[in-house]
């Protein structure tokens, strides 16, 4: 069987938000940096934190969840980036105590 990853509601609301802060930060350092140009620290800062807060992102986006596929012998994640697999008869713990 498959099942849709969807985000709900609050996860929308958040991710919204964050879209709309990464960008904000990354257009205020952009406008910082046009206002002092020469300045080679403005530059790191900026480069940096672009590049920060779009890997952070593109993390994000690549390790999350699309589908959920259940077999009868296993449950697949499936992502952008990397499916992962469980397998359903193996046991991720010890009956000895």
């Amino acid at each position: 069987m498959e099942y849709k990853a969807t985000l709900d509601r609050g996860s929308k609301i958040i991710t919204g938000v964050v879209t709309i802060l990464f960008v904000g930060i990354i257009t205020y350092n952009l406008w910082l940096f046009s206002k002092e140009s020469s300045n080679l620290t403005h530059l790191l800062a900026t480069v940096f934190a672009t590049t920060l807060l779009v890997t952070i992102y593109l993390f994000c986006y690549l390790y999350g969840p699309t589908k959920y596929i259940v077999d009868k012998e296993k449950i697949t994640i499936k992502r952008p980036f990397k499916d992962i697999t469980f397998d359903i008869n193996k046991r991720c713990f010890s009956d000895k105590e």
